[in-house]
């Protein structure tokens, strides 16, 4: 199944948006999701976005390709006053996507199969980043990841993430050169660290490739 977002939709507009409990997308299948990276503005028209008025959960997302998309494959957005709880999503892969492929701003109980930079990637493979109004995020468990930069970062030292476990990573600046257009972020972060950690404890790795970074295979 693929789903091809219309040209000269506003900003902030995502193809498919999960805001109730019990969903279900493309369980047992794959589907891709392919944006308009070349003409579209700003960054949030994201694939999927999950996030409800109220707090959600017990949500399943199958496999997920997304390419040419002005924002991630996947974002899920929990908040303090909604937050989201119990989501299962499958093999994840991102080519030509302008920042995340996998983004958690907010969330608990999140379990992802993998994730995978099939192409060019302007930002992160995956991204736990909260915003001020966001719920906490806690108990993230990822399969393996191959991409250029992974981020786990806290808003503050009262705001830890907590509990995130990755199985493996591959992360190098040839995994996912910048998009096109480009990414201006990119060139601040990707060539340079690969696993960038802040405000976060109970980080367990399984494995860590780490290769061509300019400064760090690890900040903390």
């Amino acid at each position: 199944t693929i789903i091809q977002q219309k040209s000269g939709l506003a900003v902030g507009t995502r193809l498919i948006c999960i805001t109730g409990s019990g969903a279900q997308l493309a369980p047992d299948s794959a589907i891709t999701l392919k944006g308009n990276i070349a003409t579209d503005t700003n960054e949030q028209n994201h694939g999927i976005f999950i996030q409800g008025a109220a707090g959600i959960s017990d949500i399943l997302v199958g496999d997920v390709h997304g390419e040419d998309l002005r924002g991630d494959v996947i974002y899920v957005g929990g908040l303090e006053t909604a937050g989201v709880t119990g989501v299962t999503i499958g093999n994840v892969t991102g080519s030509n996507v302008l920042r995340n492929v996998v983004s958690v701003t907010g969330g608990q109980n999140i379990d992802v199969a993998s994730i995978e930079c099939t192409g060019p990637n302007g930002y992160m493979a995956f991204d736990i980043e909260p915003n001020a109004n966001s719920q906490l995020c806690k108990n993230i468990t990822v399969g393996p990841i191959i991409g250029g930069h992974v981020g786990i970062v806290g808003l503050s030292a009262s705001d830890f993430i907590e509990f995130v476990t990755i199985t493996s990573m591959d992360l190098a600046p040839a995994n996912a050169i910048n998009t096109t257009p480009a990414y201006d972020p990119y060139f601040g972060y990707i060539e340079e660290i690969g696993l960038w950690l802040s405000n976060c404890r109970n980080v367990t790795i399984g494995s860590y490739k780490a290769r061509d970074f300019e400064h760090h295979a690890v900040r903390y």
